[in-house]
């Protein structure tokens, strides 16, 4: 299912807050792959989370949506903390998305 996914890259000596970014997919598996490359190039990173969001729920924000295959950085606290509470609203809004995205 085409969205937006909220990805976090994570480290180990980190201090507990990993590198944000908003990828923009077609599906699940895409957004994966792009979250898979950002890993990639990021020096120390131990793995990755990624949350799809509707972006429906987005569309009273003042986020700036990447284009489709691409992703932007969100360095904002606040900004991350709407990136998951839109998170969770998709995933109430959509239960039966994951069988669709596979």
């Amino acid at each position: 299912m085409p969205g937006l996914w909220a990805t976090e890259i994570r480290g180990a000596t980190w201090s507990g807050q990993g590198h944000r970014y908003l990828c923009r997919a077609e599906s699940e598996r895409s957004a994966a792959a792009q979250a898979g490359r950002i890993m990639g190039a990021t020096r120390g990173a131990t793995g990755l989370d990624i949350y799809w969001i509707d972006p429906q729920q987005l569309a009273h924000d003042t986020f700036a949506l990447p284009v489709l295959d691409a992703h932007c950085a969100v360095w904002d606290l606040n900004e991350w903390s709407r990136l998951i509470a839109a998170h969770h609203a998709s995933e109430q809004a959509a239960p039966d998305r994951r069988s669709a995205d596979r």
